[in-house]
């Protein structure tokens, strides 16, 4: 039997365990803080719930910057505690990692056309202020515009959101993990009305 504490950084290892990982199997030492045994739970995908929601002040919406999004993530987990990037700078699909927290895919229903993110934003890595500890039951929520989106020509806009961008190890404190990415929302249907 292998032991986990012989596992070198970045190594592989064929490991036999009665822990809650398996009885044999490939493990990186990436993965090894979510199999470990002495009170530490595994992760997995849905214990972290992001839910995408309309928020809109008008159910007449012309342009981007009358449709609202809720974004709001929930930590479902019984025991895991995870850090978030708590920024919510919001991207297109090709927006660089430093200038996005969250990125939308806008896509017209009856074209398939994939909208562009459309907004020169001044961003950078975020600071450790804007990171935030989600307890078990702890949901972070934030709204925010599509602005940068050309919703147009008018009709049915089907949009999801994605985390990809992964929370840097020196901003996780002791007893945290980082939420699980990708992680990606619901989908959410907009109607966009022709322009007067």
């Amino acid at each position: 039997m292998t032991s986990w504490d012989s596992l070198r950084d970045g190594g592989f290892a064929l490991v036999s365990t009665r822990s809650l990982c398996g009885l044999v199997a490939i493990v990186s030492s990436v993965l090894l803080p979510a199999c470990r045994s002495g009170g530490h739970h595994s992760v997995v995908q849905s214990d972290v719930d992001f839910r995408l929601d309309e928020v809109s002040d008008s159910s007449r919406k012309i342009g981007g910057e009358d449709v609202k999004l809720r974004f709001t993530l929930t930590n479902r987990s019984r025991a895991n505690h995870f850090r978030v990037n708590a920024r919510g700078l919001l991207g297109g699909e090709r927006s660089p990692d430093v200038v996005r927290d969250v990125w939308l895919r806008v896509v017209h229903q009856s074209t398939g056309e994939h909208l562009d993110f459309d907004c020169r934003i001044k961003g950078g890595a975020a600071g450790s202020d804007e990171y935030l500890t989600l307890p078990p039951g702890g949901n972070l929520s934030f709204v925010r515009d599509l602005r940068c989106f050309r919703l147009a020509p008018a009709g049915k806009y089907l949009i999801t959101a994605q985390i990809d961008v992964p929370v840097p190890p020196d901003m996780i404190p002791l007893g945290a993990r980082p939420v699980p990415v990708p992680l990606s929302s619901n989908r959410v249907d907009i109607e966009i009305a022709a322009a007067p």
